[in-house]
């Protein structure tokens, strides 16, 4: 009994850490956040990637784990099945 309750005490602040964690992420996004809008309500035009702002696109390419050189070949292999399709598409409507 004593064990399952130094398992759970140990889950327990993992949790919290883990929590106080992105709380903290949090925080300094809404600072940075807060600063943009300052700027923008100064009148000037601030680049939002200097504060942190990304739009939904680089936030999506965060989380693939690929290179630069990667997504190239991947697209480059699309953009070619694309182009054969079409072909095959005008060759057989014939």
């Amino acid at each position: 009994m004593a064990k399952q309750n130094t398992t759970r005490e140990a889950d327990l602040a993992a949790r919290e850490a883990a929590l106080a964690e992105r709380e903290a992420q949090l925080r300094k996004e809404q600072a940075e956040f807060n600063a943009y809008k300052e700027a923008q309500a100064k009148g000037e035009n601030p680049d939002p990637a200097a504060y942190g702002i990304r739009n939904a696109k680089e936030r999506l390419y965060d989380k693939i784990p690929l290179t630069v050189k990667q997504l190239d070949i991947i697209i480059a292999a699309l953009m070619a099945l694309l182009v054969g399709v079409v072909l095959f598409g005008a060759v057989m409507s014939r």
